[in-house]
């Protein structure tokens, strides 16, 4: 255990303890307030002071701690190394508790005189997660670790986290889950003190922070799904995605219900209950996702480190507390009736709050699919079918009520709403008409896509008037109503309208699909650290070119494979380019292989080959990588000798032979194979020159290979010359031969010595024209060889062209979908900038 962190964090626990019992002792003497603030402040430095001392351990590569080796290495960046903080479950409590105690530092002061019985309800939320860092907790050591055994290097970071979005997301996520306890801690208070209008003040801002910051993650994490993952969407219905989503449901049913109650009076009730609906989804989202109970079903889902029981305590312990001071002022809550109309304002609002708790318990219920299943069967999930087949018709009810809202007023339709809702239908009629002439023929489809136009259109006027008026503080809510209308058209369009096809590209072949021609190029590396990029030649419908690069490497920490797409974006859609699977294809066979000392020539076939020396004038050519050049002159009757350079190139992940092609010879190729520097000797393979290995076979003793009448036995080894001790790894191998009636001894060889490099010397056979065996592995303590027999006389043989498995498909209109979030967030932004004044109406402290 790391003393210093786990110090600080049972010291963060004692110090919110401490807190919360000065606040309960406020209640009857108020200087015990001043204790609370104190030890509240003192909790937070000892939450900041945590959570820097991990992040230093991260950045220094303190690798005696689990968590550093887990979730960071060597290689990564200073920017992916701080993202690294909250990869991990205890990371990102931690992470999460650093907002949440920060958060606690205004709200003391904004809470007014709801400030000591709030901050209880506070406190507790916030010592919950401090307990289950004190269980899990981010400083431990390896076990057993010593001097000796403490790692050089980490597991690394997840490549599919080595994204820039994973700086931003997550952090932007846990404010928005510590923002969800604040109205949750002032329903509590209200409740408790009976006080049931003034929270909704308290509160506004702070249900707008957690409204913003979560719809913002939500969106975020979306888009690093679509560019990142490779499945083509930005929504999966995942648990994770939706332990978020649901939450944030809530609070934009809470967000209007308070509106409803400051303007109406009424709705108490129901604005307490969402009020502690949104919190508990977020503490319940938080056990299904970290618990492990949905580990089989979450593609980022964490796995059971032990905190479930804990994660089960907190959940109840919340539910027992809310439900229970609900249960017991449920009767006291003031609950007037009204007399408005059906079409008005108010009761508008009511079913467009009601619509938004349905949908958020709806996802409720398909996330929890797999627990509920699992009381009468074999757990199971529900699949995207069922979100979108429920989901489609609230939708539409959604987008309906707030394409009617800009024609009510809080008693009914306001004046000239006949008129305006006219001008505002013929607009949508226009835009549906356009619609269907571009595609959307489908009723249900076609009504949907109405009823999103009907919302844009009554919002954007709303708006409109407005600005006209100057009347700033009502533009938040119409601006955000306009970017929910974009985004649910959105939705239909990229998703229902979509293409997607997978097909093979083959080096070289252009391919058309869904109206673009693709031709794979082949893969690029820019340096030996880059991951490997698919270029992939792209011709538009309309004759546009560009160039596409989906990358797909080997992970080598976890040896998995990772894959990238690359999308080219435009405002009316996108094309998206997934690598699925790649294949190198093969070389041509090897022709021959020659051992050369320099200036020696040596013939193959008619020709000579000669060795002329290193060429080591591009030895840094490649970034972080050795590169040695061969200068082999080649000389071919009735021709000029021609001089080639084969390289290697030495990286940290190997060496790579570099091939290049013999002017003059088609497909045939040269290939550096092994060098002694020392000795001034290489090895070379020629490729695709006709000639090569005609048969292969493992051969244990009294065994044959057979091609074209010739039969060859393997009879055993000859050990004679294998003596390690002086240096010399001789091994021959006996073989009996017949070919044509006739019958050969014959000897291939294995020869390696200290002094030089190993080669395998072939045995001719006689009167055939150039067949000759050869060997390939050697097993001398099982008793078995693999022999090769070399034919010259195999025409030659084009290479296997590398191809390239993708994944193609269309995304029209899916910018809106990033346009209509953009626009939401700013009008959430707006409404809580107007909104920040209201607590200033708020008594300080209890009459």
């Amino acid at each position: 255990m790391y003393y210093p962190g786990s110090i600080l964090l049972w010291a963060a626990l004692l110090f919110g303890i401490a807190s919360t019992v000065a606040y309960v002792l406020s209640l009857r003497e108020d200087r015990w307030r001043t204790t609370a603030h104190q030890a509240y402040v003192l909790m937070t430095v000892a939450v900041i002071a945590a959570s820097g001392l991990l992040m230093y351990l991260l950045l220094t590569h303190d690798y005696r701690l689990s968590y550093v080796t887990a979730y960071s290495d060597n290689s990564l960046s200073w920017q992916y190394l701080v993202s690294s903080f909250w990869a991990g479950q205890e990371g990102s409590f931690l992470l999460w508790v650093f907002f949440a105690s920060l958060l606690g530092l205004p709200l003391m002061r904004y809470a007014r005189h709801y400030e000591s019985r709030a901050m209880i309800f506070y406190n507790l939320t916030v010592l919950s997660l401090i307990m289950l860092l004190v269980k899990q907790d981010p400083f431990h050591f390896h076990p057993g670790l010593t001097a000796a055994r403490i790692p050089l290097d980490g597991a690394g970071l997840n490549p599919l986290l080595q994204n820039p979005w994973m700086v931003i997301h997550p952090p932007v996520m846990f404010i928005g889950y510590a923002a969800m306890a604040v109205p949750f801690a002032f329903a509590m208070a209200a409740l408790w003190m009976r006080r049931y209008d003034e929270w909704t003040k308290a509160s506004m801002p702070w249900v707008l922070l957690a409204l913003v910051t979560l719809g913002a993650a939500i969106m975020l994490g979306a888009y690093w799904s679509y560019e990142t993952l490779g499945w083509g969407g930005y929504w999966g219905w995942d648990p994770v995605e939706n332990a978020s989503l649901v939450p944030w449901l809530m609070t934009a049913a809470l967000t209007h219900g308070l509106v409803l109650q400051r303007a109406r009076k009424r709705f108490r009730r129901l604005n307490i209950v969402l009020a502690v609906l949104g919190f508990l989804f977020v503490v319940y989202g938080t056990f299904l996702t970290r618990s492990g109970v949905l580990a089989n079903f979450s593609v980022h889902s964490f796995v059971n480190l032990g905190i479930t029981a804990w994660l089960v305590f907190n959940l109840a312990f919340f539910l027992i507390i809310s439900v229970g001071l609900l249960a017991l002022r449920w009767k006291e809550i003031p609950a007037e009736s009204g007399e408005e109309p059906f079409w008005s304002l108010t009761i508008i609002s009511v079913i467009g709050i009601l619509l938004l708790l349905a949908t958020g318990l709806f996802v409720a219920v398909g996330t929890s699919a797999p627990l509920i299943t699992e009381l009468f069967t074999k757990p199971a999930q529900v699949g995207p079918s069922f979100y979108n087949r429920v989901g489609l018709p609230l939708a539409m009810a959604l987008a309906l009520i707030l394409g009617i809202i800009p024609f009510l007023t809080w008693k009914g339709p306001m004046r000239q709403a006949g008129r305006r809702l006219a001008v505002v239908l013929g607009i949508t009629a226009l835009l549906t008409a356009l619609a269907a002439v571009l595609g959307a023929r489908q009723p249900l489809y076609l009504a949907y896509v109405a009823v999103a136009f009907f919302a844009i259109v009554a919002n954007a006027s709303k708006l409109i008037r407005g600005v006209r008026h100057g009347s700033w503080k009502e533009v938040g809510g119409p601006l955000t109503h306009i970017g929910v209308g974009i985004m649910l058209l959105s939705f239909l369009v990229s998703g229902v309208y979509s293409q997607r096809v997978k097909l093979r590209l083959v080096e070289g072949h252009p391919t058309k699909v869904l109206g673009y021609t693709l031709t794979f190029k082949g893969v690029e590396q820019s340096t030996p650290e880059s991951h490997n990029a698919m270029v992939v030649d792209v011709t538009a419908p309309k004759g546009k070119s560009y160039v596409l690069k989906p990358h797909m490497w080997i992970n080598r920490k976890t040896n998995q494979l990772v894959a990238k797409p690359d999308i080219k974006k435009s405002i009316m859609g996108d094309l998206y380019l997934a690598p699925a699977q790649y294949d190198p294809g093969e070389e041509a066979p090897v022709s021959g292989t020659l051992r050369l000392a320099k200036d020696r020539p040596v013939a193959f076939r008619s020709w000579h080959v000669v060795f002329k020396g290193f060429d080591l004038s591009r030895q840094n050519a490649v970034p972080n990588a050795i590169t040695v050049g061969a200068v082999v002159e080649i000389d071919r009757p009735g021709e000029k000798p021609v001089k080639v350079e084969p390289s290697i190139i030495s990286t940290n992940k190997g060496v790579q032979a570099v091939p290049v092609t013999i002017p003059g010879t088609g497909a045939g190729k040269i290939r550096l194979s092994g060098m002694d520097a020392n000795s001034g000797v290489i090895r070379v393979q020629l490729l695709g020159l006709g000639g090569g290995i005609a048969r292969k076979a493992l051969l244990r003793v009294g065994q044959s290979l057979k091609y074209d009448g010739v039969t060859a036995t393997f009879e055993g080894f000859d050990l004679s010359d294998f003596k390690p001790e002086a240096g010399r790894i001789h091994i021959g191998v006996k073989l009996k031969v017949t070919r044509e009636g006739k019958t050969y001894a014959l000897e291939p060889k294995y020869l390696k010595d200290t002094a030089s490099s190993e080669r395998v010397i072939p045995a001719g056979i006689p009167g055939s024209g150039g067949l000759a065996l050869t060997l390939g592995k050697i097993d001398a303590n099982g008793g078995a060889v693999e022999l090769e027999l070399y034919d010259p006389s195999l025409p030659p043989q084009p290479p296997a062209r590398p191809s390239l498995v993708l994944d193609v498909s269309t995304k029209p209109g899916i910018s809106l979908v990033w346009i209509g979030t953009i626009i939401l967030i700013l009008g959430i932004f707006l409404a809580m900038v107007y909104r920040r004044r209201d607590i200033a109406s708020i008594p300080l402290r209890d009459d």
